[in-house]
């Protein structure tokens, strides 16, 4: 017996499936005892076994025995017919398609006679399923089969919407119909082999994504929440192949597009990105449903988004912050920063976008979470050169307090780079955080090879636990300085950001107290 089949069933079972004479008549002789649920690991365990065919037939004989429909149906699919078995062997066969469950009654009918629409559909219900059941592939079958229903037989008695709908729902939901078309890699061996297996595979799909057109539009929705975009890996060393038609896309409603894209295995970039750039109210579902997965920003969209007037711009704002889930790190961290410095009326989403950026950080990994927390350490270094809103007026407090002011007057100031990255001094844009920040991006990737001994004078990311970006050798004075000074700037940064909601929530005169409270927090921090 082998290993996978031992592990199916119980131990204290083995003995029972081992492939003598002795191991079978233990079985038969225990069976009636057995759990249902035995009993199927049983038979299943049973096709891997080395158990010779007269043995195990005995077994799948006193199987068909059983009140449970299940076990008879596992076992009558075990049985093999062929044109010229033995009166034996006819019993068999009408004993197992004069079942009283249509489960077992329709199990051994034969694929190859019900690729024929009109014979498919002569049939019961029970038995269109039990066939369904056995197709692998045969996706413009299939097709063919839905179509003829749609096109003569719906509305009639014989096919129902529902009938069509549990059809497609056993094709698409088995898993042998993900199995068939995204992990099938066709014949290495035979280029031409190949061919036809890709062309098979892609005319396939094709057929089953053009019946969303077809078919009536609740029974569209199964077809668009199951089938898949690419057909692939079909051969080895070639990607997957897109099989969405663009047409299809194009006569999509709402709600269609809105299924299909709530989707995260759907991709389909250029297609999610056209409908973000359409003009649309404020969570409309179709944005949302554009940006929920697989859609990022580049730095140029959001210069673009920046540019927008007041009011579009702060609803594309809470869309983004609340349902794009695979931007990257930089986008979130700038989008906190703008809400809080010019849209405190919807500071709850900087919320929302903090919260999406500390998941999007957990799910990277390597390379991709190295390159984004170097571009987030970019804008942070953009962000002290040029502050997010610096034209606001300076604090004022008490005397007793003018110091605390100063201190905190003095972060809306630029701080250009110094030092050894004293070189992006020159590539500040004035009044612009954002521009200056892909200055200094673009400047870091011209520099490519170089900069990779400066990463270690960059603004450190504390906030996040097992940075990825090994540090290189520092002086050590140097190291404590730089320390020091990051998370006194990052403390004054999240007091502000704190102040910011205050004042939009309690008032003036609260916010005075609460920055009396930040102001002995931070001379805590220092004492200690």
């Amino acid at each position: 017996m082998s290993e996978d089949a031992k592990n199916k069933v119980p131990a204290y079972l083995v003995d029972l499936l081992q492939p003598t004479p002795s191991g079978t008549s233990k079985l038969i002789a225990a069976w009636d005892g057995l759990s249902v649920e035995t009993q199927i690991q049983i038979l299943l365990a049973l096709e891997e076994t080395k158990v010779p065919e007269y043995q195990s037939k005995k077994v799948r004989y006193k199987a068909l025995d059983s009140p449970n429909a299940f076990v008879r149906y596992l076992a009558a699919k075990q049985f093999c017919f062929f044109d010229d078995y033995d009166e034996e062997g006819k019993a068999l066969k009408e004993r197992i398609e004069t079942d009283s469950d249509p489960l077992v009654k329709y199990c051994l009918l034969d694929i190859a006679d019900f690729k024929n629409e009109e014979f498919f559909f002569s049939h019961p219900q029970e038995a269109r399923l039990a066939i369904i059941r056995k197709f692998k592939g045969w996706g413009t079958v299939i097709a063919s089969i839905i179509t003829y229903a749609v096109d003569n037989l719906l509305g009639q008695a014989r096919v129902s919407e529902s009938d069509l709908s549990e059809i497609l729902e056993d094709y698409l939901k088995n898993p042998s119909f993900i199995e068939y078309y995204q992990t099938n890699k066709g014949n290495p061996n035979d280029g031409y082999g190949e061919y036809l297996t890709e062309k098979e595979f892609k005319n396939d799909h094709e057929a089953l994504w053009n019946l969303i057109l077809k078919v009536p539009k609740d029974i569209s929705y199964i077809l668009l929440e199951n089938l898949p975009e690419t057909v692939g890996p079909i051969i080895e060393n070639h990607s997957s192949i897109s099989v969405i038609p663009e047409n299809i896309l194009d006569q999509l409603t709402k709600k269609q597009i809105e299924t299909l894209l709530f989707r995260e295995d759907i991709v389909l970039k250029d297609y999610r990105h056209k409908l973000f750039n359409q003009p649309l109210e404020r969570f409309d579902g179709v944005r949302s449903a554009a940006i929920a997965y697989n859609f990022d920003l580049t730095y140029d969209d959001f210069s673009e988004l920046l540019e927008k007037p007041d009011s579009e711009k702060r609803d594309i704002l809470r869309d983004l912050s609340s349902m794009a889930s695979d931007l990257s790190l930089v986008f979130y961290e700038a989008m906190h920063d703008i809400i809080l410095e010019y849209h405190t009326d919807i500071m709850e989403y900087a919320g929302d976008a903090q919260w999406k950026f500390e998941r999007k950080v957990k799910s990277l990994k390597g390379w991709q979470l190295e390159n984004q927390l170097i571009e987030l350490r970019l804008y942070r270094l953009a962000k002290r050169a040029v502050p997010w809103n610096n034209s606001k007026k300076d604090i004022s407090l008490p005397d007793k307090l003018e110091f605390m002011a100063d201190f905190i007057n003095d972060r809306k100031k630029s701080i250009p780079p110094r030092g050894e990255l004293e070189f992006l001094s020159d590539f500040g844009i004035d009044g612009d955080t954002w521009a200056t920040f892909k200055s200094f991006s673009g400047e870091w990737a011209n520099r490519y090879g170089y900069t990779e001994k400066l990463e270690r004078f960059l603004p450190q990311i504390y906030e996040i636990e097992d940075n990825d970006i090994e540090e290189g050798p520092i002086d050590k004075q140097e190291e404590q300085t730089a320390e020091f000074e990051e998370i006194i700037i990052e403390s004054i940064n999240s007091l502000k950001n704190d102040m910011n909601r205050l004042q939009a929530i309690i008032g003036s005169q609260k916010v005075f107290i609460y920055i009396v409270i930040g102001f002995f927090i931070i001379l805590l921090f220092l004492i200690h």
